[in-house]
């Protein structure tokens, strides 16, 4: 019997020892790929929001803010698709763009994701230690899936000049959400100007039927409201004070049940088609028309 154990024991151990050398592995080992050439060869070739990067490992950057130009300079190196912003030899440092108008962390470290969306900038310096993110000055590509927050999305074109926007007619009075949910906070606006047909001025929580605004983004998911099914749109919600002037601007999400979307060439018509129901949106609101006034 001892003399069975021994041989099964020998034919084991044999062939454990063939099939290390013949190096097959017994579990699969995961090999995970360093990108930091190609990462060092993308920043030399495009630089990144304000920097330029150079062979020699130095980089510079410039960008203008409200106080002026802002310009420095420095050190970097990349490894392990962390690139390692070193030195930087101005008092000025660069800023970024989340959260916004704050100095970036000099020395620190930075994930490079090139491939990290939100609405308008693809490709993100993203500081290992906080957080905090530096956004290239890319655009997402028109139609291209993006992540805003959390939600997926397809970005419509805007900023685009080779790709027309795109927008939606909106049917009924929507309330403006800060996400895209039934259970979301509803965001305000101040006033509001349509021009030629009528304005006011006090705080808005909706967008009124008649409207025509450009379309920034669309969920993929669909929601049911009312037994309709239909995505969210991302909107822009813009506010006016009595000389019309821009002076709020906020984004906002409006269910997709009540609206009807709308080509470039479609805007002119439409806005004339449903310019009677946009006047009695602005009285219901407690605004006036311009044509009241004349």
């Amino acid at each position: 019997m001892k003399k069975v154990i021994f041989i099964v024991f020998w034919m084991l151990t044999l062939f454990a020892c063939k099939e290390k050398a013949e190096g097959i592995p017994s579990e699969p080992v995961e090999q995970v790929e360093d990108t930091s050439a190609e990462i060092r060869e993308y920043l030399i070739r495009k630089g990144f929001n304000g920097f330029t990067f150079f062979e020699d490992n130095t980089y510079k950057y410039h960008t203008r803010t409200f106080g002026g130009d802002l310009d420095a300079s420095g050190k970097y190196s990349i490894q392990d698709d962390i690139l390692f912003l070193e030195t930087c030899d101005t008092e000025e440092r660069p800023i970024y763009e989340t959260p916004y108008y704050t100095e970036m962390e000099i020395p620190g470290k930075y994930k490079v994701d090139l491939n990290k969306t939100e609405l308008n900038h693809k490709g993100a310096l993203i500081n290992i230690s906080t957080g905090d993110i530096c956004w290239s000055y890319e655009y997402p590509a028109s139609y291209e899936k993006i992540d805003i927050d959390g939600i997926e999305c397809i970005r419509y074109p805007w900023g685009d000049e080779n790709v027309p926007s795109e927008y939606i007619l909106i049917l009924e009075n929507l309330k403006l959400r800060k996400t895209p949910s039934v259970t979301s906070n509803v965001v305000s606006v101040n006033g509001l100007s349509e021009s030629g047909i009528g304005y006011y001025y006090d705080a808005r929580t909706i967008a009124l039927a008649g409207q025509v605004c450009t379309i920034r983004a669309k969920t993929i998911n669909e929601d049911i409201i009312d037994g309709i099914t239909a995505p969210w749109y991302l909107i822009y919600a813009y506010g006016n004070d009595m000389w019309g002037m821009d002076t709020d601007v906020v984004k906002a999400w409006v269910f997709g049940g009540y609206v009807k979307e709308i080509k470039a060439f479609e805007r002119e018509d439409t806005e004339r088609e449903y310019r009677p129901l946009l006047e009695q949106s602005i009285i219901n609101l407690g605004g006036k028309l311009y044509s009241d006034e004349e």
